[in-house]
């Protein structure tokens, strides 16, 4: 579920609304892929925000709400695990 969750973030898939305009609190899926992000998704998330997987970036202006974008950390971790996946499947 972490590697989904990651994808959806890397895929711009992922927003994050500070309630400051609408009533939209918290995860949310992007405009352009809609419909509603389960709560187990949203605690997910938050998760990966602690552990600094993802961070909240600045405000989309075509979209609604701020990016979520993978760190660096991140990004290594969904790296390793597409390596393992390869070298489990060889």
């Amino acid at each position: 579920m972490v590697t989904l969750a990651l994808l959806a973030v890397r895929r711009d898939q992922v927003r994050y609304h500070t309630g400051r305009v609408g009533p939209a609190l918290g995860y949310t899926w992007s405009e352009d892929t809609g419909g509603q992000m389960p709560a187990h998704l949203r605690d997910l998330l938050g998760e990966l925000l602690d552990a600094e997987l993802v961070a909240v970036g600045q405000r989309s202006r075509a979209q609604r709400g701020h990016a979520v974008v993978l760190t660096d950390r991140g990004s290594r971790v969904l790296q390793e695990y597409h390596t393992d996946e390869r070298c489990a499947v060889a």
